[in-house]
Parts: structure tokens; sequence; C-alpha cells
């Protein structure tokens, strides 16, 4: 095999490799370029215990940015939906932000449902941003002009979930990197690695019933992947997208018991499915991270929230609390070393977050308190809420970065 045609399926195959098949690319390209995993990460490939730490502060207590990690998004676009979507073609319905620590060899992944409450890009075919407001994430896809180039609707994806995950602009996370598929390949690329063996969660009509272990054909991996109306389903996207993240390590799986000699068979069944900003060298680099890594260790973190309403239709609106949380869990370290620690947050408040709550109280409570002849100003704080006092909900203790926030920070309090 050519170098130029292996080049050719490492790109082509890259949404498999993200979720955990490298070790097989690895070794089949290590005879022709001694990649080093050190190029993926920041400040010219030093490690985390050799550059200096940024920290920030959260619930009183002091954490740093992991810097052996190196993250990468995977987007999954469901073509299958675009039409009767009013116009607005494809959208991003899979979107998972991976974080792989090149150290310890774990792999943390944050799922993001598609009808998420979120700022949004509007951007023109010249690539200006006219617009933003607040859409359902998926959106992010057309509305970056995805459905012209999938490349740059899934720059706008990634720009926007990590605005998503900055919480306020309190967390600058290093997302910049994607791979992609257009979730159609699904069916063939099942086929293509001989069938992915999952177990049912939940009893899915002409694929089996709840608790069989089954190894898909390709039109029950598209059912299983793609579809949440026909019987036996409960509708949701957040079912579906437990389902979708079920497939992709099944694949992973799958990919990983192949020979080398086998991976071609995957290049034509996918090629015109896949999409990326990964240099060969980054994927390679990738590869050479994943192969030792445990698939049946891996993390996932579904974004937790309500239904609600969001862009004029039914949506998801995310637990603010619960969100930056696990940003903290994914990306940050607590520093064993607390001293000079001074923020600390009002037990009260840090128990019962509200997202409506007045958080930053920088009048003294004396003062709300003094007039004891008028008892419902002191007993109700909601009676005369002003503007300059409402801030998100507390569980944000004020954040310190050494390193620069994005100028265009979110404004989730809406969220």
């Amino acid at each position: 095999m050519n170098r130029r045609k292996l080049i050719k399926i490492l790109s082509c195959i890259l949404a498999v490799l993200i979720v955990g098949a490298g070790g097989v690319f690895f070794a089949a390209y290590q005879r022709l370029k001694n990649i080093s995993p050190d190029i993926l990460l920041d400040n010219d490939g030093e490690l985390g215990s050799s550059k200096p730490k940024t920290y920030v502060t959260y619930k009183g207590e002091r954490y740093y940015y992991n810097d052996n990690l190196v993250t990468l998004m995977l987007i999954g676009i469901d073509q299958s939906e675009a039409e009767g979507r009013e116009g607005l073609g494809a959208r991003s319905d899979t979107m998972v932000v991976c974080a792989v620590d090149v150290v310890e060899n774990t792999i943390k992944m944050i799922v993001c449902p598609r009808d998420s409450k979120a700022l949004i890009r509007h951007i023109d075919t010249d690539g200006n941003v006219y617009k933003e407001d607040y859409n359902k994430l998926n959106s992010s896809f057309p509305y970056g002009g995805g459905n012209q180039d999938r490349n740059k609707g899934a720059e706008n994806v990634v720009y926007c979930v990590k605005r998503l995950l900055s919480c306020d602009g309190k967390y600058d996370i290093p997302l910049e990197k994607y791979g992609g598929i257009n979730m159609d390949g699904v069916g063939p690329l099942n086929d293509a690695v001989g069938g992915v063996t999952v177990t049912l969660k939940e009893s899915v009509t002409g694929v089996g019933k709840e608790g069989e272990t089954v190894k898909l054909t390709g039109d029950q991996a598209f059912t299983f992947c793609i579809q949440r109306k026909i019987e036996g389903m409960d509708g949701s996207d957040i079912s579906r997208g437990q389902r979708q993240m079920q497939f992709l390590m099944g694949l992973a799986k799958a990919i990983k018991d192949m020979q080398v000699t086998q991976i071609p068979s995957i290049y034509s069944s996918m090629t015109k499915y896949v999409f990326t900003n990964l240099s060969t060298d980054e994927m390679v680099a990738y590869a050479k991270i994943l192969k030792n890594i445990n698939l049946d260790t891996m993390q996932q973190t579904q974004l937790a929230g309500t239904s609600g309403s969001v862009g004029g239709g039914s949506g998801w609106i995310l637990d603010e609390e619960a969100l930056e949380q696990t940003v903290i869990d994914t990306f940050y370290i607590k520093d064993p070393d607390q001293t000079g620690v001074t923020v600390t947050p009002e037990p009260s408040e840090t128990a019962t977050p509200s997202p409506t709550e007045t958080t930053k109280k920088t009048t003294s409570p004396k003062k709300t308190t003094k007039k004891t002849s008028a008892p419902r100003k002191t007993t109700k704080k909601t009676a005369t809420p002003k503007p300059t006092q409402k801030k998100t909900a507390t569980p944000r203790p004020t954040t310190t970065h050494s390193a620069t926030q994005r100028p265009t920070g979110t404004n989730q309090g809406d969220e």
C-alpha cells in the first residue's frame, strides 16, 4: 500500500479514530513516520508538569487546568432530516467533546444534546457574523454555512460549543480541532466492519428486544442511530444520543479487532462521509495515544438540563451549575495546595442554587435587615430587584485565569 493511499484511508476513517480505534492506524503508519503525541499539546508540546499552570477558583477551592489534555470535537451531521427543517438543511445532531489525557491514557467525553439552548453565530456567505441569538445548539452548523461548506459549519459548531463550555467567559477551554461524519454513512460503515455489536437498553422494532445483544446490519444500524420515533423508542433526542454513543463505542471495538490489511475495505465506504481540520500528522499522533486506551474505561457525561422552549419550539435548557461542574471535572485538577485561597461562597448559596437568584450582594446585609419596622422588606429579597444586583445563580465563584479569555464570551444567563 503506498503512502498517499494510506493517508487517504487515515483521513476517511477519522471519525472512528477519535473514539478509540487509533491503534490499528498507528500500527500501519508507524513504518512511514515517527510522530510524537506532543505535537497535539499547546506551548510547543510541553507537558503539564513543565509549564506554568492556569488556575481558577470554583466553590471556594483552587483548581488548575490539566495541560496534559488534548481536545477534539466529534460532529455527526444528520442529512436524513434535512428536508422539512425550515430550509436550514442538515444540522449537527451529534456533538461530543473528547478530552484525551496523553499521560494517564484516559478519555473523557462530554455529550452535548442537539436541542441545548445556546448563543449561536449567524455567518453570511462572506464569512462575516451578522447576527447572534439564542437557539438550538445544532443550528450552529447551518447558520455557520455548513450546507455550503461542511468545514465552515463545523468551525461554527466548535466555536459555539467552546463558548458554551466557557460558562459566561469564566473558562478558556482550548477546543479547535474536529472530526465530522454524515450520519447517512452509519449503515455502510457498519457493514464495512462486519457489523457493530450492541446490547439494547430498550426494545427497538426491527432490531431486537431490551437486554438482547445484537450484531447490527446496515439498516439496523441506521435505525438504531438515527431514528427516534418508531415503536419501542421514547422519541427523545437524549435517548438517541445515548444510542449513537453506544454505536460509536461498538464501532471502535470492531475496528480495533480488524487486521491492518482489512482497513482499505472501509475506505470506499467512508470517503464521502467524513470531514476534518486535523492534519495527517495530528491524526497519527492521536492514533499513537489512543492505541493504549482501554475503551471500557472511557467516561461519558451528557449535559444535564430540563425540557423547555428554545427557538420557538421544544428544546433543552441546560443546568448551569451542572454544566460548570462538568467543565471542572473534565478539564481541571484540584490543587493539593489551597494556601491563599480567599474566595469562599456562602454554604447556603452553594447548597441551593437558583437560576434567577440574586447572588452577588455588594451591599451590606445590615442595610437590608436594619428596617425592623418593615418586616416585608427584611424577609423578601426579591421584592425590590435591582438590575445591578442580579447575576447568574450562585455557585459561580469568582474565577481567576492566567490565560486570556475569548473576547466574545458567552451570555448564557438565560439557559
